[in-house]
């Protein structure tokens, strides 16, 4: 067998005599219908899976086998299925960079070694360049773990569970009945500063209950946990343990259980938590239930099953859709594709092993990458609100990881790859056309650009028919579809309580007019104090007046009256403020629209028309006219159908009225329909589409990025 000339190594590996390390163990595994070997090493969890031909030649080499001789010997009774001299030397130092390998002691020997110490400096080195995510491995939980097993057989067991369901459920009844309290004013509580560091210690203990969950869970099928330590997650130290033991169990349903095992035991003790903070009273403990409540449930969610990142969801999903390292492979078929398709580089191997395997690597390569800079950059905004330079670093960082690097790894290909030697030019002109293609469609070709939000079907100025006094409904004047001109009775109120003031309010001024004309000519000086008290009078006999005045609701404007509330309601008790009906001109209905700063901006300076699609009626799609914009901004909503409560994308928060207002200040547009039948059900929500000139897809994510450094940080 001669040595590859892309490949330096071989004539160096073919006359060694490795074999595997004592302490590594082999397992067979089936994934997706296909057999794979397991090498795993006890003491470690380190493991590598290999097919049954590259383990037939593995398996060859015991000591006393060269390399050579073991490949020819697979070569004979594999043929062409038996791995080639690349793929045995990957195999040779992958296995000996992760200690499942030791030599025969020959300066070759040494050679492989070095390979593998290179390849494990530069894991070393890639992991450095994960800041948000550094492990450190303090020491062996083994022991500890084993005199734990009584609980973990008692925790994954089917009385654990009953346990666990009847808990969680109790705490998510109880967290739905005051969903009110739990939901109010969330950043404000989390945030402040007496509570920071408290919700730090607090995430950092259920952390260490989380991984202790996992390790309890691989003890219980028998695994074995050699590693425990500290990781840097977003710079707050927490635990974590190595459970990759749990990669031997031969179920998927145990191997699911074992990532699961955090969550599980997360979301049991906030159970607990939610349960005893509705019944201890006011104060620190209450407040450190409410952190252990939410870290231990919306975190857990939000992160930990989220399998977009590298925790435990990302592990359920690989192993239940029978894929192990999704995300290694998934980069990797990436960079095969684009090596293959193209560079047109035809020697490029994918890594893909089975059928089924390629829409779940494109797919998540894509998500998973585009979810990293997204919550990276979320990551490093928030934190340059309180650390300023650390998030700019952050988000230099991500700039550098997600774009840097990779540019400066293709360079690196592109001039100094082994591959393209003989080819170099012809890869490299390709690479410019793609590049200059790529820079044309997104720097020059304009591109559609728009802005959606909600809108709600209003009535026009003067259409709503508000109680302006409380009072009890005495006389309705009008039913509801007739049609009503402007000043036309539609309800009659009555408030005794406001006749009986007004009744006292007359009597005291007759009382203090008596007394003016009595101290006109005996007292000058007290004249002046009973004179400012008949003003004081006089004024809240007005205010009465007003009250009572309001008690009588006239139509504002002419066209249909509509009840805006079902049932009978005469004699009910109306408060000031709430809405009885609506009178709605012959299509002269609009659709109110509350929409940010930064996008009303983009509405006044480049909008080409609008669309409307409505929710109801199936859909009907229509087009619209602006009519109206309120030049000052406001935290009032026209509905709260807009805000996030009521389905829209305003985020509410209780105002200083006790009512519900947005966050940050919305600006109120109108828009006319131009379909009739997206003007007659009033209230009804519809989704707004604002055009816009079509400019580069560069420059519309540079304004995006503008606006956001504008509103955080005035630069």
């Amino acid at each position: 067998m001669t040595a590859d000339p892309i490949n330096p190594y071989w004539q160096h590996l073919a006359a060694l005599k490795p074999r595997l390390a004592p302490h590594v163990r082999v397992d067979r595994q089936e994934v997706r219908g296909q057999l794979w070997y397991i090498i795993r090493d006890a003491t470690s969890g380190r493991q590598f899976r290999v097919t049954p031909e590259a383990w037939h030649f593995v398996g060859l080499l015991d000591g006393e086998r060269s390399v050579s001789d073991a490949l020819a010997a697979s070569s004979d009774i594999l043929g062409d299925l038996a791995p080639g001299e690349g793929e045995a030397t990957r195999l040779l130092t992958q296995l000996s960079t992760l200690g499942l390998m030791v030599g025969d002691g020959s300066a070759d020997a040494e050679r492989l070694y070095d390979q593998a110490a290179k390849l494990q400096r530069g894991r070393r080195i890639a992991q450095l360049r994960t800041p948000l995510a550094i492990r450190f491995p303090l020491f062996d939980p083994d022991r500890l773990l084993v005199r734990l097993a009584p609980l973990g057989r008692a925790i994954f067991s089917r009385i654990g569970l009953l346990v666990w369901l009847t808990v969680v459920g109790y705490g998510l009844s109880t967290a739905l009945l005051h969903s009110d309290e739990l939901s109010a004013n969330v950043m404000d509580r989390l945030l402040s500063a007496e509570n920071v560091l408290a919700m730090t210690a607090i995430f950092a203990v259920l952390k260490l209950f989380h991984e202790f969950g996992h390790g309890l869970a691989v003890r219980r099928w028998g695994g074995e946990v050699h590693e425990m330590g500290m990781m840097l997650l977003v710079l707050i130290p927490v635990p974590y343990v190595d459970a990759t033991a749990a990669n031997e169990f031969h179920t998927k349903l145990r191997r699911a259980i074992v990532s699961a095992a955090g969550m599980y035991v997360e979301l049991f003790l906030a159970a607990l938590a939610i349960i005893l903070w509705a019944r201890v009273e006011p104060g620190m403990v209450r407040a450190g239930l409410y952190n252990a409540a939410l870290i231990g449930s919306v975190s857990t969610l939000i992160f930990n099953l989220n399998p977009l990142l590298r925790f435990d969801g990302y592990y359920i999903l690989s192993d239940m859709i029978g894929i192990p390292n999704l995300g290694t492979r998934s980069n990797a078929y990436f960079k095969y594709l684009v090596q293959r398709y193209i560079l047109f580089l035809d020697d490029s191997v994918t890594p893909e092993t089975q059928a089924g395997e390629k829409r779940w690597l494109v797919c998540y390569a894509i998500a998973a990458f585009l979810y990293r800079i997204v919550i990276v950059l979320a990551i490093a905004l928030a934190v340059s609100q309180m650390l300023f330079f650390v998030g700019v670093a952050l988000a230099a960082w991500a700039v550098a990881q997600f774009v840097l690097l990779p540019v400066y790894q293709m360079l690196k290909f592109l001039f100094f790859s082994p591959r393209l030697r003989g080819g170099r030019v012809r890869v490299l002109l390709r690479a410019v056309a793609v590049t200059g293609v790529l820079a044309f469609l997104v720097f020059v070709v304009p591109a559609p650009r728009s802005t959606l939000t909600w809108g709600v079907v209003w009535v026009p100025e003067g259409g709503e028919v508000v109680v302006g006094s409380d009072g009890f409904v005495r006389d309705i004047a009008v039913a509801n579809g007739q049609s009503v001109v402007a000043g036309q009775l539609l309800y009659r109120l009555d408030n005794d309580r406001t006749q009986g003031e007004l009744a006292r309010l007359h009597a005291r001024r007759q009382a203090l007019a008596a007394q003016i004309q009595s101290e006109f000519v005996e007292d000058r000086v007290a004249l002046r104090v009973t004179q400012l008290e008949l003003d004081q009078v006089e004024r809240r006999i007005a205010e009465a007046r007003d009250r009572i005045d309001s008690l009588t609701l006239d139509a504002r404007i002419g066209g249909m009256f509509s009840l805006a509330l079902s049932g009978d309601l005469t004699d009910r008790y109306m408060m000031r403020g709430e809405r009885l009906g609506f009178v709605i001109p012959p299509d002269q209905a609009t659709v109110r629209v509350a929409i940010r700063q930064q996008d009303v901006d983009l509405v006044r300076a480049s909008l080409e028309n609008v669309q409307l699609f409505s929710v109801g009626d199936g859909g009907v799609r229509g087009g619209g006219e602006l009519v109206r914009e309120v030049p000052a901004s406001s935290t009032e909503l026209p509905s709260l159908a807009l805000s996030v409560m009521g389905g829209g994308d305003i985020e509410v928060a209780q105002g200083e009225d006790g009512q519900p207002a947005a966050l940050t200040d919305v600006f109120h547009l109108e828009i006319k329909p131009e379909r009739v039948e997206q003007r007659r059900r009033i209230g009804e929500k519809i989704r707004v589409k604002f055009q816009h000139e079509p400019v580069p897809l560069g420059q519309q994510i540079f304004l995006r990025l503008r606006q956001l450094f504008l509103s955080e940080f005035n630069v």
